[in-house]
């Protein structure tokens, strides 16, 4: 009882010491609790911020749930993404559905891996593509000939008859089988609904439209995908939309269509001359989308040998933004000189000044510039001294709860 009682009077005496340190500050708005860095501007795209780097989900909340299903897109949603992914393929009737890729096996039940819900047995629909890019000087993309199954030869209806499950064996297997494949077309209203942005990608483009000329379908994927985005209200630059690829003959395309949507560049290889940059430069796009192990080089033992923020530099001097991926939290993911803490490699990307980061846990990356905005605004002297009291004093009476229950 002693115990309880000095606690208590300890924490009175705390909290009114507290309560007599004099403040004049105001509280701290997005507006003035300014960066510290310098990356791209944002501020002409609807609805997105452009006080810090933009968090893009990728594939949704695909740590938590299996990537491109309407859980993880609302979750992503949730979490505060600022955009969602959504990688783009075709069915035999032409409808345009979200998944990584065109082959399904890995990422379904359409090999009967579960007995539950039941679908028809599509053995029979086994085949054999060659999923290669058209250009043999950007090569990164090509994946040879894939036998599997595609969603070239399902319909929508029989597409939507088989469930998702998660890709990865590390992560939460309980929703697997939970939800079926999420179309474009409520993909795109989902998002509009919730006022968040979008971030499409065309996949697979010289492969897949080769696929419909030889079904003699006199229509493209980028023709299908752009008609899809007016059809929903995305056909300005200032549309809260980027429209991401790997291909160039994709961005080429896009051109020759003559949408005014801000597009992006994906790549993997090391294509980052001088001469590589102007020319993804003069194609117009908004930006290029960065495998992260070309900024961070790790040598054969998992450490960081160079951090190569010269490329971001140049990138920048040309006007384009620069979004990297793939953010993911799990130790198997991070270099060893993180000590096992994704907030350490945010740290060191957002010490190089990048644009957007593309993860699959949106929660953490959100946390973390929330972190940093209140310890920037706190060293700026921008936060009050009125709100740290309320912070204090909240930490005063949950140690003296707990201690009184002890």
């Amino acid at each position: 009882m002693y115990r309880k009682k000095s606690l208590l009077v300890f924490g009175i005496a705390l909290f009114l010491l507290i309560l007599g340190t004099d403040s004049t500050q105001s509280l701290p708005f997005e507006d003035e609790a300014q960066w510290h860095w310098t990356f791209g501007d944002s501020s002409g795209l609807d609805s997105l911020p452009n006080s810090r780097p933009l968090i893009i989900a990728h594939r949704g909340a695909s740590g938590m749930f299996p990537e491109h299903t309407m859980m993880a897109y609302e979750e992503a949603i949730y979490q505060g993404a600022d955009l969602v992914e959504c990688d783009i393929v075709v069915t035999k009737d032409l409808q345009l559905v979200c998944s990584h890729e065109a082959w399904i096996d890995a990422v379904s039940n359409v090999n009967n891996s579960t007995s539950e819900p039941q679908h028809e047995d599509f053995t029979n629909r086994i085949t054999t593509y060659i999923m290669d890019d058209d250009d043999p000087n950007m090569n990164w993309n090509d994946h040879g000939p894939i036998k599997d199954y595609f969603t070239y030869d399902f319909t929508l209806d029989e597409l939507i008859t088989l469930r998702r499950k998660q890709v990865r064996t590390y992560r939460d297997p309980s929703y697997n089988w939970k939800q079926t494949f999420v179309t474009f077309e409520e993909y795109l209203d989902m998002c509009k609904e919730n006022n968040i942005g979008i971030y499409p990608e065309i996949k697979l483009g010289a492969a897949t439209n080769k696929i419909l000329r030889d079904r003699n379908h006199n229509v493209t994927i980028e023709e299908l995908v752009l008609a899809a985005l007016d059809k929903t209200g995305y056909n300005k630059a200032s549309d809260p939309c980027f429209v991401q690829t790997f291909e160039l003959s994709t961005i080429k395309k896009l051109n020759e269509l003559k949408t005014n949507l801000r597009t992006i560049f994906l790549f993997h290889a090391n294509r980052t001359s001088d001469e590589d940059l102007q020319m993804y430069k003069d194609l117009g796009v908004y930006g290029l989308g960065l495998d992260k192990d070309l900024l961070v080089i790790k040598d054969d033992k998992n450490h960081i040998s160079l951090l190569n923020e010269d490329l971001v530099h140049r990138i920048h001097a040309l006007g384009m933004d620069v979004h990297v991926y793939t953010f993911r939290n799990e130790w198997n993911h991070l270099n060893w000189d993180y000590g096992q803490d994704p907030y350490m490699e945010y740290e060191t990307f957002l010490d190089m000044g990048i644009d957007g980061y593309f993860t699959d846990f949106p929660a953490s990356l959100r946390n973390f510039f929330t972190f940093k905005e209140l310890q920037y605004a706190k060293n700026s002297g921008l936060v009050s001294q009125p709100m740290e009291k309320t912070y204090a004093f909240l930490c005063v009476l949950s140690v003296i709860i707990c201690n009184w229950k002890q």
